[in-house]
Parts: structure tokens; C-alpha cells; sequence
């Protein structure tokens, strides 16, 4: 059911960039987003993860994004032509796409990435009480650039309203407790 409205909504996202045709974003936790600088911005693929993408690239401009091609030429095609309308750079998970997104920090702009996807390498955690690899990607990011990791999520109130949820941001160095990203 999500998937299938999730790939309608796609065909959509300009709609939701510009508010047309009673598209709504609603956002919850603009108060944790930075005021100057950049951020790592965390998500999983629940409602619909490019309304996310949309509504950052509304709060900031520019904004370089990590995706997972399908591997269907005719819809990764048509995905990237409806993702032009939400403002957002959109860069192919690969090796070549490093130097993309460690300039794009450099000159202040933010990342965002799902991070529910399998990864290769990195730690292994208990994931409901299994072992499961994870990325430590955007936790070598914060810590190279000494910028916070902001989680995001969304929920679909209806099909054409959104909210957009902004967490608390997680800082390198912040050791105390639950806010704190270390080597």
C-alpha cells in the first residue's frame, strides 16, 4: 500500500515544493534545525521519505541527497525527472558521489540519507536481537565536520497532507547521554 502511493506521490513532488493544488507540508521541530551551517539529516523509508527531502530543501535551499538507484532504467528515469521538483540535489549511493557530498559540507550544505538500508561494512548491532550491519556513515560525517545528525521522519496525514518531523540533533563531543556521537 505505501510503496503504491508513494510512486504516485512522486509523480507529484512539485506540488508539495510550491504548495499547488492543496499539497501541504506541515513541519514539527524547526526549532532543532541549525541556524547557520550545515547538517546530516537522517531518515528510513516510512510514509513518504522524498516529502522529507522536499521540505528541507524548502527550509534551506540547497541540499544534497543520497539515493539507492531501483535499477529500472525507465524508473529511475522517471524518478529523477520528478525529483528535479523538489529542490534537492540528488546524488547515486556510489563511491563517486564522496567528493559531491564533502564539498557540498565544505561550502555549508547539508546531506540527507535513509539509513535503513543494508550496508556491507561498518558496526554490528542487535537489531531485534540479531546481529545487523550498520552505517556509521553519517556519524563519520558529524565528526569530520563537527556538525550535527538531525533525524527525520514523516507521517501522511492524508494524500495530500504531510507532516514532517525534525528530532533533536545529535553533536560530536555531546557527551551527555543520549545526545552524544564519539569515535
Amino acid at each position: 500500500d505505501n510503496i503504491g502511493r508513494v510512486a504516485a506521490e512522486s509523480a507529484h513532488l512539485g506540488d508539495y515544493a510550491r504548495g499547488r493544488r492543496g499539497a501541504k507540508i506541515s513541519i514539527e521541530g524547526r526549532e532543532y534545525l541549525p541556524k547557520a551551517g550545515p547538517a546530516v539529516f537522517i531518515g528510513c523509508h516510512l510514509s513518504n521519505w522524498d516529502i522529507g527531502v522536499v521540505a528541507m530543501a524548502r527550509e534551506f535551499g540547497a541540499l544534497n541527497t543520497i539515493f539507492t538507484p531501483i535499477g529500472v532504467p525507465a524508473l529511475d528515469t522517471g524518478l529523477a525527472w520528478n525529483r528535479l521538483a523538489s529542490g534537492a540535489t540528488y546524488l547515486p549511493r556510489n563511491r563517486t558521489t564522496l567528493k559531491a557530498i564533502l564539498d557540498g559540507l565544505e561550502s555549508g550544505v547539508s546531506v540527507a540519507m535513509l539509513v535503513d538500508q543494508r550496508v556491507d561494512s561498518g558496526p554490528t548491532v542487535k537489531f531485534f536481537g540479531h546481529d545487523a550491519k550498520a552505517s556509521d556513515f553519517p556519524a563519520k560525517l558529524a565528526l569530520r565536520f563537527n556538525i550535527p545528525i538531525i533525524a527525520v521522519d514523516g507521517e501522511r496525514l492524508n494524500p495530500k497532507h504531510f507532516i514532517v518531523r525534525f528530532h533533536p540533533p545529535l553533536w560530536p563531543g555531546d557527551y551527555r547521554g543520549a545526545n552524544a556521537i564519539t569515535d
